[in-house]
Parts: structure tokens; C-alpha cells; sequence
């Protein structure tokens, strides 16, 4: 027969007194960096990373000030954890490699900066991979505490049931945030704080998951109520969001749960899960109604449509569920009592077995499956805003494939940057130019290939290696330990379904969100440390390694190293967050005064630019602000000095779409066509899905052939006709796979033959005599709008084309001519000419 011994934490232990107290001193810091950090900044717009609007810095100090403000915090705490890991070092013992294997993320993204296409963002990433590891250590640190173990999970699923009320009174009307809820062709969406409906929706499902699990395990009776009452908000909540990826997702996640119940809990699990739908589903239509009137009368909703209604449902169904679950509970007792007897000499049931209920549970899915594939009728029973996301959940819909797609580019971008990766920011720099159709996505919807994408297959290894290893080690102790109804499971839980959904979104390239799964993580790696203890002959034969942190000297090496970190961390987040301070005083003088005072403004961004040298945003500012100065002087200072700015950002930002507009501004505006095909060819090969660089391209290449003409340079003029010809066929065949695209596919932005190429491609084949194809080339630009400008010389050239090739539209000649009588003699012209 087996010993059973108690859990003993590896938290406790230390030498004395004093000890003790200056340790409780660190913990007690800790946990309120961490309960600060939960409490306040997913309202910061969850710390989004990488919004790259690079043409707006306004935007750009919104999303990073916060983000830069929190590493700068987050760098004095790590400086605390390198003396605590020197100082209660015996405490770590049993987490050596964990320890180690925590960098490997952070090195991974020193190694992508190597071959970074954005400086910038790629120093991002690796500043963020600091925070995410600090963040690892204090989920273990606080976790290895007892009180700490207990009190951190409490914290972490209280936290997001603030962030979830605090998104239904933005949908009420108590409280205003920026496009917490949107109003689009569809339906209402819940955005909440992180201003995107599915991050919104991911972030749900672990406020179900988790409001589900404790509803059936906490011990006390009040908490398990408030994890049941919260299941109503935060399942309306994911309803408003018309999330189909988390609908789509939380059977799964609901699935894996039960596996973590034992049969009678199950029961209890889907009881709650029940009532909690069926209470939403009374009230959706209703609620729906109230937001909607909410938003277009910008007024909050009355207590009974808004607040009352929902607590009254939530209330209710919480209570039922608590009360059928307090008497089924004491009912279960005897159960387990029988069942452990029946267990033990052979004789177990088969409905008492974990695994009979989540079968169940799948065929129940499939179930739904078949009714949602045949448009049953039944689904008219759900609301219609429900229902109408639901019967647009098949793979043929315009999301799925368009997630395919990106799918498909991000191997392509992958097998160009296989090792390393591209740094941080990469999909957004890259994608353009390994894009299969045109469309706008900064983000690559996949966590795995995103980060595979920016720090490599090396990146990709050292995450799949921490996470293997901390969750084999967790369910292990799970497995080995009595201390599977314990709090911390929620580690386990939340960790969990931010993955999964990150699977079919970006919701990972929310630092809050992200910090929340390496948190979890570090508490999960604490628990999977614990060990039985010794006991009998075994006891005091365990062997230590030499390189363990119970070592002095390497504890001092570790110490020294998370030292040098936070200092990184501190100067750099010093640096970046008065620049962005320094940049937001230059961004109000230039758009909240009449005036603007250039030298002032000039010096701000200067200064802001001296503390951030690779911020793209920042030199993009300062040299729209010159070539304003130079439009107003005339002063050549203020163009070399954008001409200087301009070279600099090629180097940190050589994918910048806002550079080489700002190339090809200073080229026309000089008169160097030359040098503007040039910029234009090379953006092409960077941004092949871009209408307007093609126009100009075929507008510059017929320019400089007439120049050439004119200059009796023939070879020179044929050359560029061919050139533009040829350009203007490639991107013929480029429409042409649009055209094959699936139909249900959103294609994005236009890529259409515009007026203005139709016209310079159709006078180059013109020239060169193939009046057949100018013909076709002209007839793709003109839509019979005479009365523009443009149109009148597309119907001049293509009906000279008509006539070299004996044909003839008397239609539209006449209707030309009648417009404009001039027309006949330009045509006969053109019929005369010869080059």
C-alpha cells in the first residue's frame, strides 16, 4: 500500500527570522508589481505590439509610451530579482533548468536583430522578450510562495473578471473607451479594451474556462457562486463579439477542461455551462437592441435594459446551478467512497470514468456539426445575429481562406529566413512583397508562424522546448501530487486557451495577454518542481548538479546576468520614454496650434529622434516637417537635411512604404525622372500588389521615352516602351491570378487597370505599332465619362488604334466630337504620325 504525504512547499525553509521577513519584503513587492500590472494595464489597449502605423507618430507614442513605460517599471523589478536570486537561491534548487531555458526566447530575439528588416521593431521584440521572461520568474517567485501560490491565481482570474465588466459598461453606455464597441454591416461587435473583437474573444474564452472551472471546485461556497454568476457576462460578451473562431474554439477548450474533473464535476461543469447559455441566449436579442441604441444615441441604456436584466439572468442561473450542485456534491461524497472501495478490488464503473462524458461531449459536437452543415431549421431558434455568424462558419467563407493564404505567405517568408527569423516586425515589413492577392494584414493571425517568422526555427525551438518542458513537468506533478483541485490549475487553464485561440489570431501580439500566458507558465514551472519528499532509505540520497543556483558561485553568475538585463532594460526604457514624451510635445505644436514654430518643433524631434535613432515614425515626421519648410522657404537646407533623414531610415526601415513615397515626392518635384523609375521599380519588387506604382512606373517610362524621342535617341525611346509594355503585361497576368482566386474571397484593395495606366500603356503600344493590343489596353481604362479629361484622351488614342487596325467606333466618335470638335483634328494627327 502507498504512503500518501502531504504537498510541502518548496517556498519555505529559509535559515531565520530575519531572512523570512526581508524574504516576504521581495514577495510582498512582487505581488504588487503584479496585481498593479493586472489591474491597470490591459485598459492601456492590452500593450498592443507592433501597431506599425508608421505615417501617423501620433498613433505610434499611443501604443509604445505604455508599453516602454512598463518596461522601464519592469526593469527595477528584475533588479530585485537578481539579488533574491543570489539571496534565497535554495529556494530555486529544483528549478535549474528552467531557469536557463526561460532565455532562450530573449537570445533568440538578439540573434533575429542580426538580420532584422526593421531595426526598430526588432529591438521592440527583444526589449518584450525581456519583459515576458521577467514576468516567467515572477509567476515561479510568487508561486513558490504559500500564500503567493494560493493568493495569484485568485488575482489573475479576478483581474479579468474587472476587464470583462468593465467591457459590458462600455456596451451600456456607463463608461467610454475608444472602439471598445463597433457597429459594422453585420452587427454590433464587442471590442473592449483591446479594441479587436476576436483578441476580445480569445481573452473570453479563458474568462469562461476559468469562471466554469471554479464554479465546480472552489472549496468556498461564496467564490463558487461568483465564478457561476460570471459565466452569463462573460458568454454574452464573447456572443457580442461575432467571434466565429471562439465559438468555434470553446467546445474544445470545455472538452479539455473536463478532463481535468472527475466524472461527478464534469456533470456539474456542463450544468453551469447550460444554464449560463440558455440564460444568455434569453437575453441576447435584448441586449443586442440596447447596445445598438446605446451607440446611436450616445446614451447609457437605462438600469432594467442594461445592467438589470443581465444581473437578474446572471443571478439566477448561478444560483440554480449552485443549489443543484451543493445537493448532487453531498450526494457524490458517498459516491466517491463506493467507488474508491469498488476501485480497489477490480470492480470500477464505466460511468465513473473521466473519459465517458467528453466522448459523449463529441459526438454531441459532431451533432452540431451536421445540423450547422445542413442548415437545419433548429438553428432559427437562435438569435439572429447568432445565427446568421454561425451559418457563415464553413470553410469556404472569405476568413478562413484568407487565414490559408497567410498561412501559405508566411512559409514563403519562413523559407527565406529560416534560422534566425527577420527580426521583430517582420510579417508587417514582409508580407507586401510574399503576398498572394492584395491584401491589408499586419498580423500574421498565427502565433506559431509569427514568431516563427520574426526569431526563426531557432525562436520557434526555444519556445516549443520552455513550454514542452514546463508542461510535462506540471503534469507530472499533477499526476504524482494530491494537488489537482488546488488554485493553481488556472495557471494551467488560462495558459492554455490564450494558445489555443492564438492559433487562428493575434491575440499574442498583445503584450498583456502574452505576459498573462508567461506568468501562468512560471507558476505552472514552480508546481511541476515539487517532488515527494524523500522518505525511509531513500531519504538524503538525491544528488545535486554542480551547476545548480543552490551554488554560490553560479547563483552570483545569474544574478550578475539578470543585472545586466534590467540595466539594458532601465536605459533603454528611460531613453525611449522621453523621447516618446519629447515627441508628443512636437506632435502638439504641430497639430494643436495655429502656428507652428519650426525651429521649436525641429528641435523636439530632433531630441526625440537622438533617444530612438531607429524609430521610423519619428524620421518620417521630422521630414514631412522639413519638406514643408523647403515648400515655404524655398531654403535647400531644409532638402538636404530630409535627403540625409531620408538616407538614414533606408538603412533601419528599407521595407518603409512611407520612404519611398517621400523618394518619389523629391524626384518629381526635381524633375529627375530617372531617379523616380527608379524608386518606383524598386518599391515594385517590394510591393508587387500595388496599383498606383505600376501607373507610375508606365506613366515615367513613357515620359522619358518622349524625352528621348526629342532628343533623337531612338534606342533609348524603344527601349523604355518595351520596358513599360512589359511592365504593363505583368501586371496583366498578376490581374489574371485574382481571377482564379475563390469567389467567396475578400481580394482586398482594387487592382484594376486605372485611367491614367490604360492611357500611358496604350499610347506606348500605339507607338510601337501594335494597335491591336493598345486598343485592348485603352478600352481596360475607359468607363464613357467624356466629361473627364482623361477619358477624352483614352477615346482619342483608342480610336486611332480602331483605325490603324481598319476598324471603327462611329458611336463614340461622334459623341467625342460633339463634346469637343478639336478631337477630329487631334485624331488625324495621330493617324499621321510617325516616330
Amino acid at each position: 500500500m502507498q504512503t500518501q504525504t502531504k504537498y510541502r512547499s518548496r517556498g519555505v525553509g529559509l535559515k531565520s527570522g530575519r531572512s523570512s521577513e526581508k524574504s516576504t519584503v521581495m514577495h510582498g513587492v512582487f505581488f504588487i508589481f503584479v496585481t498593479a500590472y493586472l489591474l491597470l494595464v490591459p485598459y492601456l489597449k492590452g500593450l498592443f505590439l507592433s501597431a506599425r502605423i508608421e505615417g501617423d507618430p501620433r498613433s505610434n507614442i499611443s501604443y509604445e509610451l505604455p508599453i516602454q513605460s512598463t518596461l522601464l517599471l519592469a526593469s527595477f523589478i528584475l533588479l530585485i530579482i537578481a539579488v533574491y536570486a543570489v539571496k534565497y537561491r535554495e529556494q530555486w534548487k529544483d528549478h535549474g533548468i528552467t531557469l536557463g531555458l526561460v532565455w532562450l526566447m530573449p537570445i533568440s530575439a538578439i540573434l533575429s536583430y542580426i538580420q532584422a528588416v526593421s531595426v526598430h521593431y526588432a529591438f521592440l521584440l527583444i526589449q518584450v522578450q525581456l519583459f515576458y521572461a521577467i514576468m516567467f520568474l515572477l509567476g515561479m517567485i510568487i508561486t513558490l510562495n504559500p500564500s503567493g501560490r494560493r493568493l495569484l491565481p485568485q488575482l489573475i482570474v479576478m483581474s479579468t473578471y474587472i476587464v470583462t465588466l468593465y467591457g459590458l459598461l462600455t456596451l451600456f453606455g456607463n463608461a467610454h473607451y475608444w472602439s471598445a464597441v463597433v457597429v459594422e454591416s453585420y452587427g454590433l461587435r464587442l471590442n473592449s479594451v483591446f479594441q479587436y473583437p476576436n483578441a476580445n474573444a480569445g481573452f473570453l474564452l479563458v474568462v469562461i474556462a476559468c469562471a466554469a472551472y471554479g464554479a465546480v471546485t472552489e472549496k468556498s461556497r461564496t467564490m463558487s457562486l461568483l465564478h457561476a454568476f460570471m459565466l452569463v457576462p462573460a458568454i454574452l460578451s464573447l456572443f457580442l463579439t461575432l467571434s466565429r473562431g471562439a465559438l468555434l474554439m470553446l467546445p474544445i477548450i470545455v472538452l479539455l477542461l473536463m478532463l481535468l474533473l472527475k466524472m461527478s464535476r464534469q456533470w456539474m461543469l456542463l450544468l453551469h455551462l447550460l444554464l449560463a447559455g440558455l440564460g444568455t441566449l434569453s437575453i441576447l436579442t435584448p441586449m443586442t437592441e440596447t447596445a445598438l441604441s446605446v451607440q446611436k444615441n450616445q446614451a447609457a441604456a437605462s438600469i432594467w435594459e442594461g445592467w438589470g436584466l443581465l444581473l437578474a439572468v446572471a443571478l439566477g442561473a448561478a444560483l440554480i446551478g449552485w443549489a443543484a450542485q451543493h445537493f448532487l456534491l453531498l450526494r457524490d461524497r458517498n459516491m466517491e467512497k463506493q467507488d474508491t472501495r469498488e476501485t480497489s478490488i477490480g470492480t470500477s464503473r464505466l460511468w465513473t470514468r473521466r473519459w465517458v462524458l467528453p466522448s459523449g461531449m463529441v459526438v454531441v459536437g459532431l451533432l452540431a456539426f451536421v445540423i450547422v452543415a445542413i442548415d437545419s431549421p433548429l438553428l432559427s431558434l437562435l438569435p439572429q445575429t447568432l445565427e446568421q455568424r454561425i451559418k457563415s462558419i464553413n470553410f469556404e467563407q472569405h476568413s478562413v481562406l484568407e487565414r490559408g493564404v497567410f498561412y501559405l505567405d508566411s512559409l514563403k517568408i519562413i523559407k527565406d529566413y529560416p534560422v534566425f527569423g527577420a527580426g521583430g516586425g517582420a510579417w508587417s515589413s514582409l508580407y507586401p512583397t510574399y503576398q498572394s492577392y492584395p491584401y491589408t494584414s499586419r498580423q500574421a493571425h498565427n502565433f506559431i508562424l509569427q514568431l516563427w517568422i520574426e526569431q526563426g526555427t531557432v525562436g520557434l525551438l526555444s519556445f516549443i522546448i520552455l513550454l514542452g518542458y514546463v508542461v510535462f513537468r506540471y503534469i507530472r506533478a499533477l499526476l504524482r501530487l494530491n494537488v489537482k483541485s488546488e488554485p493553481h490549475v488556472m495557471y494551467f487553464i488560462v495558459a492554455g486557451a490564450l494558445l489555443m485561440h492564438s492559433l487562428m489570431d493575434f491575440d499574442l501580439s498583445f503584450v498583456y495577454l502574452t505576459s498573462l500566458v508567461f506568468l501562468c507558465l512560471g507558476g505552472m514551472a514552480a508546481v511541476g518542481g515539487e517532488r515527494l519528499p524523500a522518505t525511509g532509505d531513500h531519504a538524503g540520497t538525491s544528488k545535486k548538479l554542480t551547476w545548480s543556483l543552490i551554488n554560490m558561485k553560479p547563483a552570483i553568475i545569474y544574478g550578475v546576468l539578470l543585472s545586466v538585463a534590467a540595466i539594458f532594460l532601465m536605459i533603454t526604457g528611460v531613453l525611449n520614454v522621453s523621447g516618446g514624451r519629447t515627441m508628443q510635445n512636437a506632435v502638439k505644436a504641430m497639430y494643436e496650434q495655429e502656428e507652428v514654430d519650426l525651429q521649436e518643433t525641429t528641435q523636439w524631434m530632433q531630441e526625440a529622434i537622438n533617444k530612438q535613432p531607429d524609430n521610423p515614425g519619428y524620421m518620417l515626421l521630422l521630414i514631412n516637417l522639413w519638406r514643408s519648410g523647403f515648400s515655404q522657404t524655398k531654403d535647400e537646407r531644409f532638402d538636404q537635411e530630409a535627403l540625409k533623414l531620408e538616407e538614414r531610415l533606408q538603412k533601419v526601415e528599407p521595407w518603409s512604404r512611407e520612404l519611398v513615397e517621400e523618394k518619389w515626392i523629391r524626384a518629381i518635384r526635381k524633375q529627375d525622372y530617372e531617379s523616380a523609375l527608379t524608386v518606383t521599380l524598386d518599391a515594385l519588387n517590394k510591393f508587387p500588389w500595388e496599383p498606383m506604382l505600376y501607373e507610375r512606373a508606365l506613366s515615367v517610362h513613357f515620359q522619358l521615352s518622349e524625352k528621348a524621342q526629342l532628343a533623337h535617341d531612338i534606342n533609348a525611346a524603344s527601349m523604355h516602351r518595351s520596358e513599360g509594355i512589359k511592365l504593363f503585361n505583368h501586371f496583366l497576368d498578376k490581374r489574371k491570378q485574382l481571377d482564379a482566386m475563390p469567389k467567396t474571397i475578400n481580394l482586398g484593395a482594387p487592382f484594376t487597370v486605372t485611367p491614367e495606366m490604360a492611357i500611358a500603356a496604350g499610347q506606348m503600344l500605339y507607338i510601337e505599332g501594335h494597335y491591336n493590343e493598345a486598343e485592348a489596353a485603352l478600352k481596360l481604362g475607359s468607363n464613357g465619362r467624356l466629361e473627364e479629361q482623361v477619358q477624352q484622351v483614352i477615346a482619342r488614342w483608342y480610336l486611332a488604334a480602331l483605325a490603324k487596325s481598319g476598324k471603327e467606333d462611329k458611336e463614340l466618335y461622334d459623341k467625342l466630337t460633339q463634346r469637343n470638335p478639336e478631337e477630329k483634328q487631334f485624331i488625324e494627327q495621330l493617324l499621321h504620325a510617325s516616330y
